[in-house]
């Protein structure tokens, strides 16, 4: 059974039959979409991601996968729905293709479209320049043992301050040892002093 407010998949056949059948559902749906000339935005309710979700069958249902499917046809199960206009909340079939979801993720914009932090291999394939501005080059360029790109330059810079920072604490707690030698010994022969 679908629970309440989660997308569902749900038979192509099911749902495409039902859909083009019932005059009802479709004027329910299409009054929820903005026919503007490029995008059609959907401005009824959005998922937490920005795609349009229509209530359907019992079940929360991706709108622009609804769109499709009423207007060009069913959706292979294999495959997934790009929108190539990038705007999720797009319902114009013309917008969209039906790609593997590893197609999709490669074309995706995730960089823009998701936090910094769940960047994808497309956003950052496309990068040319470090985030310190170094070019990604031939000479300036190394593989991560995960497999991400490094920037030399950067790389440099972290190790000379990381090795300037361990330095001058080695310094710092040599001096320290010696001024507590000095001090073990003033007191060893019965001396008040400051080292």
């Amino acid at each position: 059974m679908a629970s309440k407010g989660r997308l569902q998949p749900v038979s192509l056949s099911q749902m495409h039959e039902s859909l083009l059948a019932d005059p009802k559902v479709q004027a329910r749906f299409w009054a929820k979409v903005n026919k503007a000339e490029g995008c059609w935005e959907w401005i009824a309710g959005r998922s937490a991601r920005g795609y349009g979700t229509f209530r359907f069958g019992g079940a929360n249902r991706l709108a622009h996968r609804v769109a499709y499917e009423m207007l060009r046809g069913p959706i292979p199960p294999s495959l997934t729905i790009d929108h190539l206009c990038r705007n999720r909340a797009c319902a114009n079939p013309a917008h969209m293709e039906p790609v593997t979801a590893q197609e999709n993720v490669r074309r995706g914009l995730s960089g823009i479209l998701r936090p910094k932090d769940v960047l994808w291999p497309s956003a950052n394939r496309a990068k040319t320049h470090c985030p310190k501005n170094h070019p990604y080059d031939l000479l300036n360029t190394y593989r991560r043992p995960n497999g991400q790109r490094g920037c030399r330059k950067c790389k440099a810079e972290w190790m000379a301050a990381y090795h300037q920072a361990n330095t001058m604490r080695s310094n710092h707690e040599r001096n320290e040892r010696k001024k507590r030698a000095k001090q073990h010994i003033h007191e060893a022969h019965g001396r008040k002093g400051a080292a």
